[in-house]
């Protein structure tokens, strides 16, 4: 995609009476809310309008709809192509965010906007309330509730409210690991890492600082590696040193009477093989001999 191509999506997509809504991108443009896409198929005309939560029709079951309301899977890959374009064009390509404000940004600013709108869904606004729960009273006021997060399949394209099943860890939970991802980077590091900075473990993040108690200062094994990380205290805090790679175990002797795997080694150099001798063919039974009395020759 070519600069002046990008330019002219984000233009719409940033626009905040477009798709741009105060907590991710809307499926569906806001704009189809007053013009509905209409076609005439057989005879029958069928249109398309913005609808910012539920499905009007049963159509899809009535509790799923992709005609507006904010899914968090393709708002993420969203800014993972920001963030992608950002690495080519750096600080270089800047667009107006939100549409109209005359605010200029670069895509990896651009990115993190759109992140403050997807995790600000489960944040509390100034008057204490969860845009994820909605006007639900009792998500929203009751002290044994209002603090359990609930990672609902979709949310409203407008307000932010959790719609469709409650339990969709497989992607709304990916805001857990946004937060994580929008906090260990800046747009220095991304330009300057090979790698794609989105796709680091966070485990490996966790053992480069190699974490211990203050008191304890001896090597420590990273996790999922087979190293040690030597540790050098100062003060109270540990700081890591050049890891040095686990001496290999010795193997283990095996005894005469060990399973041996199937099938059998080759034998010795210098030894015949024993030979299993042939199965004896099996007699074939004798036909039914006729009694005297009954037998009598042709002739």
């Amino acid at each position: 995609m070519n600069e002046d191509k990008l330019r002219r999506i984000l233009a719409r997509m940033l626009d905040e009476e477009r798709f741009l809504g105060p907590h991710g991108i809307r499926s569906v443009s806001r704009w189809h809310l007053e013009h509905p896409y209409t076609v005439n198929v057989a005879g029958g005309e069928y249109s398309v309008q913005y609808e910012p939560a539920g499905s009007t029709t049963g159509m899809f079951g009535g509790n799923s709809n992709w005609r507006g309301p904010v899914w968090f899977r393709v708002n993420l890959l969203l800014i993972r192509a920001l963030i992608q374009h950002y690495r080519y064009y750096g600080d270089d390509l800047r667009v107006e965010c939100p549409t109209g404000s005359g605010t200029m940004m670069t895509l990896f600013e651009v990115a993190e906007e759109l992140s403050r709108r997807l995790v600000g869904t489960f944040l509390r606004d100034g008057d204490g309330q969860r845009p994820v729960y909605g006007g639900t009273r009792l998500f929203q006021d009751d002290p044994h509730w209002r603090d359990l997060i609930l990672f609902y399949e979709y949310f409203h394209g407008d307000n932010g409210a959790g719609l469709g099943a409650s339990h969709q860890t497989g992607w709304t939970g990916l805001v857990a690991r946004l937060i994580q991802s929008m906090g260990q980077f800046d747009a220095d590091s991304v330009l300057e890492d090979r790698r794609w900075p989105m796709a680091r473990p966070y485990r490996r993040l966790a053992a480069a600082s190699c974490p211990t108690p203050p008191r304890l200062a001896k090597p420590v094994a990273a996790p999922n590696r087979g190293y040690l990380c030597p540790v050098s205290r100062e003060g109270d805090r540990v700081t890591p040193q050049p890891a040095a790679r686990r001496a290999p175990r010795a193997p283990r002797p095996r005894s005469a009477a060990a399973h041996r795997p199937w099938p059998a080694p080759s034998p010795r150099p210098g030894r015949r093989p024993r030979r299993r001798p042939a199965p004896r063919p099996r007699a074939r039974p004798a036909p039914p001999r006729c009694p005297a009395s009954s037998c009598r020759s042709p002739g």
